[in-house]
């Protein structure tokens, strides 16, 4: 849920108030839903914005305002109470999160049942996405700025059908990576 920042909403354990809006309604609906409204970044409102503060100041740039957006746990019908939340003047947004879905492997990415080649053959020669666009992204010239390398990037990529038999894998065959 979003509610407009000028509503000034607070919630938290066994509390829901409104410094400019009347909260009234939403703690009724909440209430009769027997769930429970928390902020979704989990620090309260007030720290919220004082740590977007404190990041514009530090930074020069407006920062986003976090403290507008809760979560709504232990709703027995979730959808009802998204929609009858929607309709509050002070609430811009409200919805339903799906939930996680595992990623399916479609048929023609089946991983492939021979060995691999025992190096890798190079294919330098197809990596014409290195290059200016319009035929690529020009990372070799970003490469050349400052942050352009990449260096203390982390990133998380979740896979399926690992092949631990590939030359680079051959180390983590108990397919801890």
């Amino acid at each position: 849920m979003v509610v407009s920042p000028e509503a000034g909403l607070r919630a938290g354990p066994q509390k829901l108030e409104a410094e400019e809006a009347d909260a009234r309604p939403l703690a009724k609906l909440i209430d009769n839903a027997k769930a429970d409204l928390q902020p979704l970044f989990g620090a309260s409102e007030d720290r919220l914005r004082a740590e977007a503060a404190a990041a514009a100041a530090a930074t020069g740039a407006p920062q986003p305002d976090l403290s507008v957006y809760y979560r709504v746990e232990g709703a027995k019908d979730p959808g009802a109470l998204a929609e009858e939340v929607r309709a509050l003047d002070f609430v811009e947004a409200a919805y339903v999160k799906p939930p996680a879905e595992p990623p399916t492997l479609p048929r023609e990415n089946a991983p492939l049942t021979e060995e691999p080649p025992l190096a890798t053959p190079d294919f330098t020669a197809r990596q014409a996405y290195l290059e200016a666009a319009p035929g690529g992204v020009d990372a070799r010239y970003a490469w050349t700025q400052p942050g352009g390398d990449g260096a203390g990037v982390n990133i998380i990529d979740v896979e399926a059908a690992w092949r631990f038999t590939h030359e680079d894998l051959t180390g983590n065959q108990g397919g801890v990576i």
